[in-house]
């Protein structure tokens, strides 16, 4: 019995060093302001999916909702025209035509139209 108590006291001051060095350490994560400061450079950088203005969240946003805004990356979104049968004929393209067909369904279309009215001759 006396054993099984010594045990068990020994175990508790074991444990009880471990939690207060623990303690004495410095908190693991994120502070509070740290979170905050996050958070409000998310909601200032995001742009509203429902007016287009940047600073708010869609779910926030008290405009009206404009036309033609889309969940696209704003690399899609700023791409020029681009015709792949031009930059065949003209230049030198800087991708591959399957990285070309695969990303892009319209130009798919193109490059198959093109290559009907351009047979090949050999």
């Amino acid at each position: 019995m006396e054993i099984d108590q010594e045990q068990t006291r020994r175990r508790n001051n074991k444990y009880a060093s471990q939690e207060e060095r623990a303690a004495a350490l410095p908190k693991r994560g994120f502070t509070d302001e740290s979170l905050r400061k996050a958070q409000e450079a998310r909601r200032n950088n995001n742009t509203c999916g429902n007016c287009g203005q940047r600073g708010h969240y869609a779910k926030q946003c008290k405009n009206e909702r404009v036309e033609g805004i889309h969940r696209t990356s704003a690399f899609q979104r700023n791409t020029p025209e681009y015709n792949v049968i031009e930059d065949l004929k003209n230049t030198r393209a800087n991708a591959t035509f399957s990285q070309i067909i695969n990303i892009s369904p319209e130009q798919r279309k193109i490059y198959h139209e093109g290559m009907r009215r351009y047979p090949q001759t050999d």
